[in-house]
């Protein structure tokens, strides 16, 4: 169900998650479940434009870029012994990568910063 209201209060619940959690795991999840639960336009003007979530992501991007290189940096020799550090690097660097590239493409489909 696309309902602007009920997307409005997730889009809210994962972009704090990702602006306080301090918590660079929690945020890289929270990043993936908005690039997937908005990666379509139609719900850009109606959710994310009134919650300045572009504004608010490029906001926090040097930050989390920062402290994710950080974390992975940290997490390198462990998670080449154990299987559940390997998987949450994953979910790291793959939403380092994604960050820039979500709101660039949310700027190409006409969302302001």
């Amino acid at each position: 169900d696309r309902d602007a209201a009920r997307n409005a209060a997730i889009g809210g619940l994962l972009l704090r998650v990702v602006s306080s959690s301090g918590d660079v795991v929690a945020a890289s999840e929270a990043l993936g479940a908005l690039y997937d639960c908005y990666a379509e336009d139609d719900l850009n003007q109606s959710v994310l434009a009134p919650m300045q979530m572009l504004q608010q992501l490029a906001g926090g991007k040097v930050a989390f870029m920062a402290a994710s290189k950080e974390w992975l940096s940290r997490a390198k020799g462990e998670a080449k012994r154990d299987a559940e550090v390997r998987r949450t690097a994953g979910v790291v660097r793959e939403a380092r990568a994604n960050l820039p590239r979500f709101i660039e493409y949310k700027v190409q489909m006409g969302m302001a910063l």
